[in-house]
């Protein structure tokens, strides 16, 4: 009898540790997501602060010389 229970509790824990690597692996392909969208948001920070400066520099340059 005990061998039968060890072998349906190995099955029920092979089915838990299953379903967890489904929802880990779910939860990394979302992370992976939003860090590439992290990401992007801050290179478009960066060029609109860029663009920004330029513009201020070109005002500065004219309304100066």
């Amino acid at each position: 009898m005990s061998v039968n229970a060890g072998v349906v509790e190995m099955e029920a824990d092979n089915q838990r540790m299953n379903t967890e690597a489904a929802e880990i692996g779910e939860e990394v392909g979302a992370l992976r997501i939003e860090n590439r969208q992290l990401k992007a948001r801050q290179n478009t920070y960066w060029f609109i602060s860029g663009a920004i400066i330029l513009l201020l520099g070109w005002a500065l340059g004219h309304l100066y010389s």
